[in-house]
């Protein structure tokens, strides 16, 4: 898969597969005694190193981006979960999500972004679904609240364009992450005061516009006799 994906590509993106697999074997190979720490700050380091205020670097920016958000989606907790603490601090790192969500023109960083918070879901998925989890979930899952929260205050506009997505993969029960999620609203929306007196929300103007939805939601519907 990898001598397929890096087959023609620049020297960047082979430098990101290289070590995207080297961290792969290891974790294969040692897997309890795994260590992600060194790997964690070799991607970190590079990645800021690669997104210093220089205009050669400035040239050639989506490209880094697009390539980084490749390999964390290789290197997604479901396929190395040894490495899903580091990942999610890569993930989750100020500079990443500025460069995403903020720094790239006409949003072409979402989609990425949204990705790999769907794969963040789906590994947390079977274990939200138990009543009880084990400590290193819980750990997990305490830092999947607080970058959701961090994107609610930064970036509602985000998790109002992928709501749909993002709850189509978190499991019914987890109340308080689908709320985190479905409680964004877009910066230059004034919400109704909730205490006015006789207050009818179907009365409201901004009830009948329909919100924007960045997700194809017929591929989702399943199965596909639903959609006849």
């Amino acid at each position: 898969y990898f001598a397929k994906w890096l087959d023609g590509k620049d020297p960047i993106i082979q430098v990101l597969g290289i070590m995207a697999g080297v961290l792969l074997q290891d974790h294969e190979v040692r897997y309890t005694e795994f260590q992600q720490l060194p790997y964690h700050r070799i991607f970190i380091m590079l990645f800021i190193e690669l997104n210093a205020p220089e205009p050669i670097l400035e040239a050639i920016n989506f490209q880094v981006l697009t390539a980084f958000c490749h390999v964390f989606h290789i290197l997604r907790p479901a396929k190395a979960p040894g490495f899903a603490y580091a990942w999610l601090e890569l993930i989750s790192h100020r500079v990443f999500i500025g460069r995403l969500l903020a720094l790239t023109p006409h949003q072409k960083g979402w989609g990425f972004y949204a990705q790999l918070l769907v794969d963040l879901f789906k590994f947390l998925g079977p274990f939200l679904r138990n009543a009880e989890m084990t400590k290193p979930m819980q750990l997990l899952y305490k830092g999947t609240l607080r970058v959701l929260l961090v994107l609610l205050h930064d970036f509602p506009e985000f998790l109002c364009d992928y709501h749909y997505t993002f709850c189509d993969v978190i499991p019914p029960n987890c109340i308080q992450m689908r709320n985190l999620i479905l409680s964004a609203f877009p910066r230059t929306m004034r919400l109704p005061d909730p205490f006015t007196v006789n207050l009818v929300v179907e009365h409201l103007p901004d009830i009948n516009r329909a919100p924007r939805i960045l997700t194809n939601i017929v591929s989702l519907i399943q199965p596909a006799t639903f959609k006849k």
